[in-house]
């Protein structure tokens, strides 16, 4: 699972270059993705790891909220 949010992560900085880790939540989910790879390559275990890999549905809500503000912004407009 790591492997594919590794490469979700290279394809974003090639399709939206240094613009990507701009926000802070791209930063942060994938910090967390790659110490997550470097652990699990070096076969470390670490419990704060379990929960840092859980804040990354922050990520997802975060969208989820961009994704609704970007809806009543057509609504109001369309109201207009």
């Amino acid at each position: 699972m790591l492997t594919f949010f590794i490469v979700e992560i290279i394809l974003k900085l090639f399709a939206y270059g240094l613009e990507f880790l701009k926000e802070f939540i791209n930063t942060f989910d994938s910090i967390i993705v790659i110490v997550s790879y470097v652990f699990l390559l070096l076969d470390l275990r670490l419990p704060i790891l379990g929960l840092l890999r859980t804040l990354r549905l922050l990520k997802v809500i975060a969208s989820m909220k961009k994704i609704q503000d970007i809806k009543r912004e057509r609504l109001e407009l369309i109201k207009q």
